[in-house]
């Protein structure tokens, strides 16, 4: 009986540890979600009464009360929290971020002094304390905390920008110019950084939550029961490999076999399908991103590539210089949404895809090492960052790893724990702790390479012969799996039954389909990927599955992946980063069953937003800058939009600019433009974006309600869902790039001819514009291939009345964080995003870049005229602008007044092809020719701006996100 209800209790005790575990997860995905962190307090809230006791469980709360916006609450359950357990350096460090936030620095002080005590190796701690000291003026203590921070973490820019400062205000010469010149590097180091650093972010600013110890334990696994049919009979083989892949695009995992020399698929279950004969590698790859793996296949000769057209397989061209190459792997090498071709052999070479144009050889591109290329795998050396790597194995030496550095440039690094001779056969986190693994075999034997998330490795588990992860009972934990004779292994769950499924390649040339017959009471599910901005395979998105301790994560293939989940009939998260970096959290998932996901349309970088004072609220006008996007086209820096609604308040009229999105916005002037027409007009602007030269602004008064037959006035309202700058790259690269919009006019003959060549086009969210012609038209068309959703396209009148143009500068100008709006967005892209003022979100979806930005508060200044002292704005930050009311004179008898804002200004994205996109710096400014500037070229460095640097561009960039097994 007692041991009855010891296990009982025991039961009861283990439900109740999964409960708040799901609590947990789905607080955090919640928290990870900027949409939903009210659903992360009530998550957390749960999790709390199940351990009212507990002290992380408090803490989460209060960090999901902070992203909530409710700052007070957030900080008073943090505050308990730490008299429930002082011990957890958590809880010091965010009261000191809030306190310090707040201007209450002796209560901040006061927490980072604990703070260091409890993490003293954290240089987050000891710089915030180094700040304060310098703000109470305790200049040596200050320098003291600077310099273990630096000490800490010499990589950090802002610890030796804070000691350039004041070692040169105590005249320490030398000791700045070090300090200067320290900064420097690490900013250098920090260019392409998929992180950004900030100073106000660590390790304890996040989510109590490590991935659970319990992730890799499981139930003792039953033995497998298989059914084993056998798929080509022995042949003498001695050598081969197997791919899974999804030939015909239906949903269901096929079998490529090459056995011997000879390559053959086995789809539907086993229908054989003989593609090729002496072949010595192959390698599937969606080359042409049409939803479908097409092929390279290697022999004596060279390489060629094989087109995929529902399983059957044709030959196509491949500009590859003859040769006999040992390897070929398919890689996003520069990022522009097509796969690029590299191949291993007496000579590498790098294919870059180029899309209807074919391949380009860019060898030169990438940092080869000499040697016999045997096998190559991409991967991800540090979890949760935009980088792609490449592992590759040599028959003459040890292998070499290829940093991916982004913007198509990588770094050869030695990886000598992989010896001579090894052959890579997967990418996997075999070990539960969200970063890849790598499988290779060598010496008759499977080893497990164990990554360990800070550029190093250790050994992990092995088995004899060929083996391969998975997980037959669907524990949720993978182990090695072997068979007597093979020589290549293959699993997936092959006839769509939530059961993995095992192929095997025996010596002699004999294929057996083991389909797993394992009674189990686990539950399961199959994830699919399609993409939409991304590659449609969605090949190398990665897929993280939480269900109570259970922690998994997958790169995804090209084919369905199976997730076994215990006894949970759920998964609390599904968390997609898809290859373009964006992320995407489903929570509360049912198991037993496929699930297909879609990429979730969202806009990850646009243009700052603006908003009016309407005399009630402040409301959405459009956005700005869309002429000015930096590194794809060239730009026109000044932009002017017509503001709808503007209302004084107080005596000002009131507009803000905010960054919503993943880009940089530099703002050097804003005007205000009050423009008098007479009553029965509207006014129009010739702004949009169009190719240089820019015509100056000119304001068009239009007879409202007139649409004449003919006109050599067209009026355009619309917006554009941009491309991002990889998309551009593509384009370029096909040799078709995207067509700007022209008027055409018939022609007389039964054609069209171009009235006007630069029409133009709304430079992002819904604006109108006007366009004045050489000559009177009637019917017309708008030739483009980019994405505009033309709202208006007509003919108008013009008056003959001139308007009256006043302008303003703004009385004042203040910079600060106000967070994120809420934004309704068509999942199908038939409307544009809408943002909301009301009650603005914490957090984002992504991180800012990395760099210094302007700090906090008062910037009238900078805002005043064009002299490249501009305002940097990051993710989160809202300009506020004022205007004096009473600086204009009323509208005159029988006229109207409208507003026009004038942006002086640039915006930059976050895109892997936007030049310079993972970094603030370098700077643009208004003489520069291009952007990225060529090297006669730099930004002005006269004391007036450097005084400017020193004095505004003090503040680092937030960090918003952290991956979902921290």
């Amino acid at each position: 009986m007692l041991r009855v209800m010891l296990a009982a209790l025991a039961a009861a005790v283990t439900a109740g540890e999964e409960q708040l575990a799901r609590h947990r997860n789905l607080g955090k995905a919640f928290f990870e979600n900027p949409t939903t962190h009210a659903l992360a307090v009530e998550e957390f809230r749960k999790a709390l009464r199940l351990a009212p006791g507990s002290a992380r469980e408090r803490l989460n709360l209060g960090l999901a009360l902070l992203a909530n916006g409710q700052t007070k609450e957030g900080i008073a359950e943090i505050e308990s929290a730490q008299r429930q357990d002082p011990s957890i350096p958590h809880t010091w460090f965010n009261l000191g971020i809030q306190y310090k936030r707040a201007g209450e620095h002796d209560r901040a002080f006061r927490q980072f002094e604990g703070f260091v005590r409890r993490a003293p190796s954290e240089p987050a701690g000891h710089y915030n304390l180094g700040a304060l000291h310098k703000l109470a003026g305790r200049t040596a203590e200050a320098i003291k905390a600077f310099e273990k921070a630096s000490q800490l973490d010499p990589t950090l820019a802002a610890p030796h920008f804070q000691l350039y400062n004041l070692y040169r205000q105590a005249n320490r010469r030398e000791d700045a110019a070090r300090r200067l010149e320290a900064f420097r590097r690490a900013k250098d180091l920090q260019a392409n950084a998929a992180v950004p650093e900030d100073m106000e972010w660590s390790f304890y600013s996040e989510i109590l939550d490590a991935v659970d110890p319990r992730a890799a334990d499981a139930p003792p696994a039953r033995p497998p029961v298989f059914a084993s049919r056998r798929l080509a009979a022995p042949g003498g083989a001695g050598d081969g490999s197997l791919h899974v892949l999804d030939a015909e695009g239906d949903g269901r995992p096929d079998l490529l076999a090459r056995i011997g020399g000879q390559l053959t698929l086995f789809a539907g279950g086993g229908i054989r399908s003989k593609i090729s004969d002496g072949v010595r590698f192959a390698a599937p790859g969606d080359f042409n991103n049409d939803g479908l793996a097409d092929l390279c296949v290697l022999t004596g000769t060279g390489a060629s590539l094989l087109l995929n057209t529902k399983g059957r397989f044709a030959p196509r061209p491949l500009p590859a210089p003859p040769g006999a190459y040992t390897a070929a792997v398919w890689l996003d090498y520069d990022r522009d949404y097509d796969l690029d071709l590299i191949l291993f052999g007496p000579r590498n070479v790098l294919l870059r895809n180029q899309g209807p144009a074919g391949f380009a050889d860019r060898s030169a591109d990438f940092p080869f090492v000499s040697g016999k290329g045997r096998s190559a795998m991409p991967f991800r050396l540090i979890a949760d960052t935009k980088a792609w790597d490449l592992a590759v194995t040599y028959e003459d030496r040890p292998a070499v790893l290829y940093r991916d550095r982004l913007g198509g440039r990588f770094e050869a690094i030695p990886l000598t724990a992989i010896p001579p001779g090894a052959i890579l056969t997967s990418a996997i986190d075999f070990d539960h702790n969200g970063s890849l693994d790598l499988v290779y075999q060598v010496s008759g034997k499977t080893r497990v390479l164990v990554n360990l998330n800070n550029g190093s490795f250790r050994p992990g588990p092995e088995a004899e012969g060929a083996a391969a992860p998975a997980d037959f009972d669907n524990r949720g934990v993978l182990g090695l799996h072997s068979r007597s004779g093979a020589i290549a292994l293959a699993a997936a769950d092959f006839n769509l039954d939530g059961r993995g499924d095992l192929a095997v390649l025996a010596g002699d040339g004999a294929l057996d389909l083991l389909t797993n017959r394992t009674s189990t009471p686990h539950a399961w599910m199959r994830v699919t990927l399609a993409g939409v901005k991304n590659l449609k395979l969605a090949a190398g998105a990665e897929i993280e599955i939480k269900a109570g301790s259970s922690y998994q994560k997958r790169v995804y293939e090209g084919f369905p992946v199976l997730f076994g989940l215990r006894d949970h009939r759920s998964a609390d998260a599904v968390r997609i980063t898809w290859p373009n970096g964006l992320i995407q959290n489903e929570t509360n998932q049912a198991a037993g069953r496929g699930i297909l996901y879609k990429e979730a349309q969202r806009l990850s970088g646009s243009c700052p937003q603006v908003w009016s004072w309407n005399g009630r609220e402040f409301e959405y006008v459009t956005d700005v800058l869309g002429v000015a996007p930096l590194g794809a086209l060239p730009v026109d820096s000044l932009e002017h939009i017509r503001i709808p609604r503007l209302a004084a308040r107080d005596g000002f009229f009131e507009l803000r600019l905010t960054e919503e999105l993943a880009e940089v916005a530099y703002i050097d002037q804003v005007r205000l433009l009050a423009v008098d027409h007479p009553a029965s007009t509207e006014i129009h602007l010739n702004e949009r974006f169009q190719p240089a030269p820019y015509p100056p602004l000119e304001i068009f008064v239009v007879e409202r309600g007139r649409r004449p037959a003919t006109s050599d006035l067209v009026v355009a309202a619309g917006w554009i869902d941009w491309p991002d700058a990889s998309q551009f790259l593509a384009r370029e690269q096909s040799g078709t790039p995207y067509r700007m919009p022209s008027l055409q006019v018939p022609d007389g003959k039964g054609g069209w001819r171009t009235a006007a060549a630069a029409f133009g086009l709304p430079a992002g969210k819904p604006k109108s514009f006007a366009v004045a012609l050489h000559e009177r038209i009637g019917t017309f068309r708008i030739d483009t291939d980019l994405p505009v959703v033309w709202q208006r396209l007509e003919l108008a009148e013009r008056s003959p009345a001139r308007p009256v143009v006043r302008e303003l500068t703004p009385s004042s100008a203040r910079l600060g964080y106000r967070g994120f709006s809420r934004v309704r967005i068509d999942p199908q892209r038939k409307a544009p995003e809408m943002f909301f003022y009301p009650a603005p979100l914490a957090a984002s979806m992504w991180n800012p870049t990395p760099g210094l930005y302007t700090r906090y508060g008062d910037v009238s200044e900078l805002t005043q005229s064009s002299d490249d002292r501009f305002v940097i704005m990051g993710s989160g930050d809202e300009l506020s602008l004022r205007f004096i009311a009473a600086a204009l004179p009323p509208a005159g008898r029988g006229q109207t007044r409208s507003f026009v804002l004038a942006v002086d200004g640039w915006a930059k994205d976050q895109d892997p092809n936007t030049a310079h996109s993972q970094s603030v710096e370098p700077l643009p400014f208004h003489g520069m020719s291009a952007y990225p500037y060529p090297a006669g070229e730099k930004f002005p460095d006269g004391e007036v701006h450097r005084e400017w640097r020193r004095r505004y561009n003090t503040r680092p960039a937030l960090r918003f996100l952290r991956p979902l097994s921290d």
